[in-house]
């Protein structure tokens, strides 16, 4: 018996490409700075579902590049559901590290999921050393170094 699967490879064919399709827009949006907080959460909403590293990297570098005229720390927001790499949050922190004066890194910090805490406290480490942080307190160093206990 034959099965004909051709119908659904189309489908499958003509989904991916309503997704580049709409990947396309959303970066083309970013770039010329139109809608951008709608754009950030159909990124989002699509990332949640089929997850490309790659691409998060790429949005938050326009996403930096956005802020330095906007310094909205809510654009940062829509994407941390997503940032889930080593990579990923080095882009983060690199957007943190310049902005910081300008955001609400407690807000921020504070949505990053616990599945993410030892990534988290590593580059917290690095802005405390930077001196953005003055007052964090020892709690931190405290809970990095029993985290980093439990995985040994």
């Amino acid at each position: 018996m034959f099965i004909d699967i051709r119908p659904t490879q189309n489908i499958m064919g003509s989904t991916q490409h309503r997704e580049i399709g709409k990947i396309r827009k959303i970066l083309s949006n970013l770039e010329i700075r139109v809608n951008v907080k709608d754009s950030l959460v159909e990124f989002r909403d699509m990332m949640l579902l089929d997850s490309d590293n790659d691409l998060i990297i790429l949005v938050l570098q326009r996403v930096h590049n956005i802020l330095h005229t906007s310094h909205n720390s809510e654009y940062i927001e829509i994407l941390l559901d997503i940032v889930h790499s080593e990579e990923a949050f080095d882009e983060l922190f690199k957007i943190i590290l310049n902005f910081a004066s300008g955001m609400d890194l407690g807000k921020i910090m504070a949505k990053l999921k616990n599945a993410n805490e030892l990534m988290i406290f590593k580059y917290l480490k690095e802005i405390k050393n930077s001196g953005l942080f003055n007052g964090l307190s020892k709690e931190m160093d405290k809970r990095y170094v029993e985290i980093l206990d439990t995985l040994e």
